[in-house]
Parts: C-alpha cells; structure tokens; sequence
C-alpha cells in the first residue's frame, strides 16, 4: 500500500499521518494486490476535513468526512469507503449468485 498525504491550510502533522494510515490499513482485507491512497486533510470554514482517494487495478472510491476534529473526519471519510466496498461485494455476491440462472 502507497500512502500519499496533503495537508492544505496547516501545517504537517506527523500524529495525523499516523493515525490516517492505521486506520486506513484495517481496509487492506477488501484488497489484493497493490494500492494507493492519497488523504488530503485541510481546515474549510470551521470545519475540518479528511478526503481519501483510494485506487488500484480496477478499484476506485472517494470518501470524505467533516467535523471538528481530523479525527473525526478521517473516521467518518473511512466509514464512506468502507460502507462502498461492502456495497460491492454484495453486487458482485449477487451477480455470482444469479449468473447461472435462466432468464424467460
């Protein structure tokens, strides 16, 4: 897994890094093979917010989460990915499922 980070309007912080990219490796198990994943955190109004950007060979989502803590913000962003990938997996379970079946 590649991990890229932005940070706009403040400055690094290491804490942040850390903490998007453990959380952000509990997501490995939806993936085989390799990864990228950019965050982009930043400060908007009063706001703070938490963008990932994750993609590989035939994968792309987008999460993003606000609130008034990056901690917050990169839960909620992980939170929109994940609930996706889940969203994927029953499609694919359910074309699997009914790809032998017979259309009248």
């Amino acid at each position: 897994m590649d991990l890229d980070m932005t940070f706009k309007r403040m400055e690094q912080n290491p804490r942040l890094k850390r903490y998007a990219e453990e959380k952000t490796l509990k997501l490995k198990k939806y993936f085989n093979g390799k990864i990228n994943v950019h965050w982009n955190l930043g400060i908007e109004k009063q706001s703070r917010v938490a963008k990932c950007h994750i993609n590989g060979k035939s994968i792309d989502y987008v999460g993003e989460g606000k609130s008034e803590t990056f901690f917050s913000a990169i839960d909620d962003a992980l939170t929109k990915i994940e609930r996706q990938l889940k969203k994927k997996k029953e499609l694919v379970k359910h074309n699997k499922h009914h790809a032998g079946k017979k259309v009248a």
